[in-house]
């Protein structure tokens, strides 16, 4: 007995489009998943860049505030109640760290007011002294418009009776 010739290929006609619909799906979830890695990464990336600008910032405004400090250590500049920024020496207001990546920069100091050091403090002249209190204000802002702000305390012996105007 010989079989018809359609019986023996009935089970393979009907499996044909069904490959097609596998491969299809398999292709939809490689891209759904290279899609999601895509922007994972992109995001990733955004997310360090930003984080060096940040660093970059403040970096720069701690090394402003540092040269500042050693510049009052070293007596090369007497702060007032009359600085702000302005008026500030571009001495004790130096270049960025890095100047590619810095935009915009200053440091103020504020004057906060005296204090009586609690004994007598003789100077050479024989007057008594005063500790003058400061606040020193660095921001610095990169090209990518990341912005660090840094506040740092800061005293300064002084005359017994400075004449500082308070505003």
């Amino acid at each position: 007995m010989a079989r018809p010739f359609s019986s023996l290929h009935l089970p393979t006609a009907r499996q044909k489009g069904i490959v097609l619909v596998v491969g299809l799906i398999f292709l939809l979830v490689l891209t759904i998943i290279g899609v999601t890695a895509l922007r994972t990464t992109v995001l990733e990336q955004r997310m360090a860049g930003n984080t060096q600008q940040l660093t970059l910032a403040f970096q720069d405004a701690e090394a402003r505030i540092a040269l500042l400090l050693n510049s009052l250590n070293a007596s090369e500049v007497n702060l007032s109640s009359s600085d702000t920024c302005a008026s500030i020496d571009p001495d004790t207001n130096p270049d960025p760290v890095n100047p590619d990546a810095i935009d915009t920069y200053q440091t103020c100091p504020e004057y906060i007011g005296t204090s009586d050091p609690g004994r007598t403090t003789d100077t050479a002249e024989g007057s008594q002294t005063s500790f003058l209190h400061f606040r020193i204000e660095s921001q610095s802002t990169t090209v990518g418009n990341a912005t660090a702000t840094i506040q740092q305390g800061v005293f300064q012996r002084g005359p017994a009776s400075p004449s500082i105007v308070e505003e």
